[in-house]
């Protein structure tokens, strides 16, 4: 019975990816609710952290990054909504422009990026995106899995 018991309560725990993913989300939660000047503020001073940005470097991040936040902002700003005040679900259109608009904006930050950054800043940026793409698509694959299981 204690075997049993030990058992069901060591199975209870959360495990770590699980603990992760609950503090991811609550980030992610806390940087929705920034404004976009917060926002650049953050993500630039984390980019000038890892990449030892120069001040000069760091302002044009930080503009570059507001103009990016504050065109999302008013991207969701302006999505529709139903009577009911949720949101509408785009049609599969309206999902393929979105997306091609996403990739189209990506193209153009990682091209002013690589006007502001020096190569070797720029090397290790596109490493670790690279790097932070990889691990998306392993959790993805991880979560498809358990959810087919």
């Amino acid at each position: 019975m204690a075997i049993a018991l030990i058992s069901l309560n060591a199975m209870a725990q959360p495990n770590d990816s699980q603990r992760q993913r609950g503090n991811h989300q609550k980030q992610d939660r806390a940087m929705m609710n920034m404004s976009p000047e917060e926002m650049a503020t953050v993500k630039s001073k984390k980019m000038t952290l890892h990449l030892d940005l120069t001040e000069k470097q760091q302002s044009e991040v930080k503009a570059l990054i507001l103009k990016q936040a504050e065109k999302r902002q008013k991207q969701m700003d302006n999505r529709p909504k139903n009577e009911d005040g949720t949101f509408k679900k785009p049609t599969k259109e309206e999902l393929v422009s979105m997306r091609n608009q996403k990739l189209d904006e990506q193209i153009e930050m990682k091209k002013s990026l690589k006007s502001i950054l020096t190569k070797e800043q720029y090397q290790q940026f596109n490493k670790d995106i690279g790097q932070r793409d990889g691990k998306r698509r392993n959790k993805q694959r991880q979560h498809r899995d358990q959810r087919r299981n």
